[in-house]
């Protein structure tokens, strides 16, 4: 496990999509924070709050969106590891817990629930009850406990202090269900286990659908994750940090490609055909076709729907319906685009589009050249930030690999395999030969003619070849 970088809140979700957040404390929230799960230990000295004690760390299991939050007791950690699982009909998160440390705990877990909207805005009458095997609200089973619960709790007013709820339940556990009718501001749902010394306990919390019989651990849907990302490019170069980076963007890049948000997801759709995982980009392209069929795309939305069209023509050599969508999409894009969304456009077009194809270049070549924004979610950006070192942005022709190396690298090797790009699939490494860096490539598929540069490293280099090695001039330390 390595520690977790970046934004303040991580991304949980499955194959299908974005399905919570989690905070660094360990706080897990629904995406329109309509609950929130919050849990602590009761230990000898006191009770624990994980999002108000110091001593907690979060890491992902195996860099997939995965989480563990470790907090710190007397004497050791208790744990909360949560991902997300689904099976086609219903979607849940496993919660586990497990107590590391020497002496018995008790673990408490609170559930805050909004009120359910209901008609011209006002809350929707709702009942929320508990009882030792989990929480409902109304007919729906909210949370599923692998074991039944020492003490019970609920209320329509929400607590500041959750510790004071578990303890007065610690004192009082004869209840063995309890209910409430969700005021205002809604009201929780309140859960105590004994958690033995070296014991683990599992929640399953519904987010669609009934809950399947099937249980998936975090550690099961973390191997899932490693099974799906095995299929992606490999890259390893001398910042471990980026390598890490890169474990880390690819599963992230299949959840933001099942976004509700369709700039989200078309800002996901090129790195995922970069990364080699076409068939979770197209998941991505399938939301942005019908977002722009129905007119709701404008401005960047619009220029990053071009650019996830293209990609699909461009890097799986595949029809996207960029053709009959791109003049929409263009002017709804207006001042918003950019030349790269239209250079992506016309090599995607080309092969067909012949005139449209010229316009769109032409285009492009009046746009006054700035610096790109970019993309404008933090996971696109990560792929960005990663990727854009190693392979340049889409040219008629050409492919430069390796457009920006940082002088920390000069002198060591850089590996980089089955990279999808609009001249073919491709891989690369990088040697050194004294002072002088050596590059090995490969290129398979993708047009019968293509020129790969690198200009990060050598710009008098070019070779039309699909694979071969070259012996570069020794590059300038200060570029």
């Amino acid at each position: 496990m390595s520690k977790t970088n970046g934004p303040r809140r991580g991304m949980i979700g499955d194959i299908d999509g974005p399905t919570a957040v989690i905070s660094p404390r360990g706080t897990i929230r629904a995406l329109d924070d309509s609950w929130r799960l919050e849990w602590g230990a009761g230990a000898d000295d006191r009770w624990h709050v994980a999002h108000d004690e110091v001593a907690v760390r979060q890491s992902r299991i195996d860099d997939t969106p995965v989480y563990s939050t470790a907090m710190r007791v007397p004497g050791g950690d208790v744990v909360c590891r949560v991902g997300s699982a689904t099976d086609g009909d219903s979607r849940s998160l496993t919660i586990e817990f497990v107590n590391s440390s020497p002496g018995g705990v008790a673990l408490g877990v609170v559930l805050h629930v909004s009120p359910p909207p209901g008609r011209f805005g006002r809350p929707r009458r709702s009942v929320l009850s508990v009882d030792r095997s989990g929480v409902r609200l109304g007919r729906k089973m909210l949370i599923s406990a692998q074991r039944r619960a020492g003490g019970v709790a609920a209320m329509a007013t929400i607590p500041d202090d959750p510790a004071a709820a578990w303890s007065s339940m610690e004192a009082s556990p004869d209840s063995p269900e309890a209910s409430a009718e969700l005021g205002t501001h809604g009201g929780f749902a309140a859960m105590v286990f004994p958690l033995p010394h070296r014991a683990s306990l599992s929640v399953r919390l519904s987010l669609e659908g009934e809950l399947s019989s099937r249980v998936a651990t975090p550690v099961d849907i973390a191997s899932g994750w490693r099974t799906v990302t095995s299929r992606a490019a490999d890259v390893q170069v001398p910042d471990a940090l980026m390598v890490e980076a890169w474990r880390r963007v690819v599963p992230d890049l299949v959840i933001a490609a099942g976004s509700a948000d369709p700039l989200e997801a078309a800002e996901a759709a090129p790195w995922l055909d970069i990364a080699g995982l076409h068939d979770e980009a197209d998941r991505a392209r399938a939301l942005v076709i019908v977002a722009t069929e129905a007119g709701r795309l404008r401005g960047h939305e619009a220029a990053a729907a071009i650019t996830a069209l293209a990609s699909r023509e461009l890097r799986v050599e595949k029809p996207s319906g960029l053709a009959d969508l791109v003049d929409l999409l263009v002017a709804s894009a207006g001042e918003s685009i950019d030349g790269d969304s239209l250079t992506n456009a016309a090599v995607a077009l080309r092969p067909t589009a012949g005139g449209p194809a010229d316009e769109l270049l032409s285009m492009a070549a009046s746009i006054p050249k700035a610096p790109s924004q970019g993309p404008t979610s933090n996971v696109a950006r990560g792929a960005a930030g990663i990727m854009g070192r190693l392979v340049g942005p889409v040219t008629p022709g050409a492919l430069d690999l390796m457009p920006s190396i940082p002088v920390d690298w000069f002198g060591q090797s850089v590996d980089v395999r089955g990279v999808a790009t609009h001249v073919g699939r491709v891989s690369f490494s990088l040697r050194w030969h004294g002072a002088r860096p050596a590059l090995l490539w490969e290129r398979e598929g993708g047009p019968s003619e293509a020129t790969i540069t690198c200009s990060g490293l050598d710009r008098a280099w070019s070779s039309d070849e699909r694979s071969g090695e070259a012996l570069l001039d020794k590059p300038d330390m200060a570029s």
